[in-house]
Order: C-alpha cells, then sequence, then structure tokens
C-alpha cells in the first residue's frame, strides 16, 4: 500500500533517493544533504544524518544528481557533482 508521508519543510528528494534500511526502515536522501530515516508505520522522520551538501532535484530526471544504493545492510550515497 502506499502512504504520503510529510517531511519537513524545505527538503525534497528524488526517486533516486529512496530506499530500506536493514530493520526495513525507509531511508531518504534530502536536497538538504542528509540521510533521513523514517518508521514506515507512522511516516515519522526518527533520525537524519548529514552526508553531503545541499542539492537541488532536476527538472530532467535522467540528469546526474545525487543518488542512494542501500546494499547489505549498507547506505551508499553518491554525488556526481563533487
Amino acid at each position: 500500500s502506499l502512504r504520503v508521508v510529510e517531511l519537513p519543510d524545505g527538503i525534497g528528494y528524488t526517486w533516486r533517493g529512496v530506499g530500506r534500511g536493514a530493520d526495513d526502515e525507509g531511508l531518504l536522501l534530502g536536497t538538504d544533504g542528509a540521510l533521513h530515516v523514517l518508521d514506515v508505520a507512522t511516516g515519522d522522520v526518527t533520525a537524519s544524518h548529514p552526508v553531503i551538501e545541499t542539492w537541488e532535484a532536476p527538472d530532467a530526471w535522467q540528469k546526474a544528481h545525487p543518488a542512494l544504493l542501500v546494499l547489505d545492510g549498507m547506505a551508499y550515497v553518491t554525488d556526481p557533482a563533487r
């Protein structure tokens, strides 16, 4: 099922910045440069960890921009601009 989750003001994301953690929590790479941890049952942001500089989501999804990959319980963040 789907559920709309309200993020803190000023935080955006793209489809390349969404993942699931080892404990099935939601992970979101925000345009504020932080990796946000979400409780998928409530939609609450339970933690935020700064990982890169702030960035802007491109108008065209094909343009290079920061991305998140979760593999074997480890979150990897790439930032092609840096």
